[in-house]
C-alpha cells in the first residue's frame, strides 16, 4: 500500500513541476527552429547553437534540481517514476507546442529542412561520391513526416531521456543513501 501512495505522489509532484521543466524544454526547441532557420545567419546561427548545446548539457543538471526539491518534500521517494513522469508531463506541454508551430505558425518549416537537406546531400555528392549515391537513394525513399509525427516523436524521445536519467538519478541517490547511513 505504501508503494502506491509513494508512486502517485511521485506523479501528483512531477505534474507540479513539470511545467517547469517545459519551459526549459521550450527554450531549447525554440533555439533549435532559429539555428535550423538562420544557418546562412552566422551571427545569428551560433548564439543559437551555444543556447541549444548548453540547455541540453543542462537539462540532466536542472532536472535532478527539481528531482532534489521534491525529495526534501517526500521521505519516501521514487526517483524512477518522479522522473519519468517529469519528462513524459513536460514532453506534453512542448509536444503540444511545436504541433502548434509546425502546423499553424511555420508550416513550411519542414519542407525547409528537408530542401537543406537535400542541399547538403548535393555539397556531399561532390565531396564523397560513393555515400552521395546511397543518400540520394534513401532521400528518394523519404516521405516527409507530418507535424503530428513530429510532435508526438518528442514525446518518446524526452520519455527515453527520462527513463535514462531516471536510472542514473536512482543510483546517485541509492549512493548517496549508503554513504549517509555508513556514517555514524
Amino acid at each position: 500500500m505504501e508503494r502506491s501512495n509513494s508512486s502517485g505522489s511521485a506523479v501528483k509532484y512531477a505534474a507540479n513541476l513539470a511545467p517547469y521543466l517545459a519551459v526549459f524544454l521550450l527554450i531549447r526547441f525554440a533555439a533549435e527552429v532559429c539555428m535550423h532557420s538562420c544557418m546562412q545567419l552566422l551571427l545569428v546561427f551560433f548564439p543559437c547553437l551555444l543556447v541549444f548545446v548548453g540547455m541540453s548539457i543542462a537539462l540532466p543538471f536542472y532536472a535532478y534540481k527539481l528531482l532534489k526539491k521534491y525529495r526534501a518534500q517526500e521521505e519516501q521517494v521514487n526517483v524512477y517514476s518522479f522522473t519519468v513522469f517529469l519528462f513524459l508531463f513536460a514532453s506534453l506541454v512542448v509536444c503540444l507546442c511545436q504541433y502548434i508551430f509546425y502546423a499553424y505558425i511555420s508550416p513550411d518549416y519542414i519542407n525547409n529542412l528537408h530542401q537543406n537537406l537535400l542541399a547538403n546531400i548535393e555539397i556531399t555528392a561532390k565531396v564523397y561520391p560513393n555515400t552521395a549515391a546511397t543518400l540520394q537513394q534513401l532521400m528518394v525513399d523519404y516521405t516527409l513526416p507530418t507535424p503530428l509525427t513530429l510532435a508526438t516523436n518528442c514525446i518518446w524521445n524526452n520519455a527515453i531521456v527520462g527513463a535514462i536519467l531516471g536510472l542514473i538519478y536512482a543510483m546517485i541517490v541509492r549512493y548517496q543513501q549508503q554513504k549517509n547511513s555508513k556514517q555514524p
